[in-house]
């Protein structure tokens, strides 16, 4: 019997060891995209009830709001807990996850992109189950993601198993695959494209006056997010992000949407309705039709900022001891990007010295 009970042990054993070298090897064969991974990650290392806000999305996110800019002009925590092409539907399950550590943060869901879920195309459901951390609440929400557009079972077992679609990845492995560091500023963006002058684009004229019905997909999706806040009385407010690209159909849902919200008692913030309030140029602020540019960003993040302020009390918390990786944060990331600032009068640079070489 003992015998029998030794084999087992060393069975039990061998699989546990194995599976755990399968997921190591699985997330370095994973496509990721650095900052993403880095920005979801480096989240749940932010002291426990420490962030004023968490705001959840995708590009449409990451691209407007930028935390240090928030900090340094008004000293308020506003983390990113945003991915490339991050589905708006499972924010219910990202905010299960993080109200562990942040339980009275206020969560901000950008749903701009809530309106294109009738499918999913393949890059995208990677792109959220290869960047986000292992947590019971990454598979509920990968299954709901699956079952929500009906994904057959045969076609899911590349998201449980990225190892199957990946596996001959090593060929175009990058530094980050293997070392999983990355610069990450409190999850504010620098990359390339932000940073980039804007390409002239078209003003833009929305219709609020036409409210389309929303698939059984959208409603179904919708539903089980107001359901989750409502019963676990989670502050939230909703988001909805102004872009050149006309989408006619998109557009007008984001009406129905954001009827549906107040209907049901939650706040929203309609940026496309607030466009000369908060300064936007369609030709100068955005470095492509879905996103701003670091100038437009400055302008949206400001205008939201007192927004949050007024609306929720957020005090400023610069220059306190337990938020001192904040400023030294703040001033790291100015050193690196102030550079492409100083040709606009920006109320963040006033807080900041001007560097010798402009």
């Amino acid at each position: 019997m003992k015998e029998k009970n030794k084999i087992i042990i060393r069975v039990v054993l061998f699989t546990v060891i194995c599976c755990l070298c399968l997921l190591n090897v699985q997330s370095v064969l994973a496509s990721k995209i650095a900052q993403d991974y880095v920005r979801l990650h480096d989240i749940y290392d932010e002291p426990e009830n420490s962030l004023d806000a968490v705001f959840l999305g995708s590009s449409t996110t990451y691209a407007y709001w930028n935390p240090m800019t928030a900090w340094a002009e008004k000293g308020i925590a506003v983390y990113m807990m945003a991915n490339a092409s991050q589905p708006v539907e499972i924010a219910h399950y990202l905010i299960d996850d993080i109200r562990k550590k942040q339980p009275d943060a206020l969560y901000i869901i950008n749903i701009t992109r809530m309106l294109e879920i009738e499918q999913y195309y393949n890059a995208k459901v990677h792109r959220f189950r290869n960047n986000y951390p292992l947590t019971a609440n990454k598979y509920k929400a990968l299954n709901y993601m699956l079952e929500l557009t009906d994904v057959p079972l045969d076609e899911r077992v590349e998201y449980y198993f990225p190892i199957v679609r990946f596996h001959s990845r090593w060929k175009e492995m990058k530094k980050f695959d293997v070392t999983f560091t990355y610069d990450n500023y409190k999850s504010a963006s620098k990359y390339s494209s932000y940073l980039k002058k804007s390409k002239v684009r078209e003003p833009v004229v929305y219709d609020f006056d036409n409210y389309p019905e929303l698939t059984d997909i959208m409603k179904t999706a919708l539903q089980n997010i107001m359901d989750y806040c409502k019963e676990e009385e989670v502050k939230v407010l909703f988001v909805m992000m102004p872009q050149p690209l006309q989408r006619e159909l998109s557009n007008n849902r984001q009406n129905t949407v954001a009827g549906i919200l107040e209907e049901n008692g939650f706040d929203v913030l309609d940026l496309r309705k607030r466009v000369s309030e908060i300064g936007i140029d369609y030709s100068k602020h955005y470095y492509d039709e879905r996103h701003t540019n670091i100038h437009g960003s400055v302008l949206v993040t400001d205008y939201i900022a007192d927004y949050l302020i007024e609306n929720y009390g957020f005090e400023d918390k610069r220059g306190k001891e337990e938020y001192s990786s904040w400023d030294e944060t703040a001033e790291k990331y100015f050193k690196l990007i102030s550079k492409h600032l100083w040709d606009e009068d920006y109320e963040v640079l006033k807080t900041l010295e001007k560097p010798e070489s402009k």
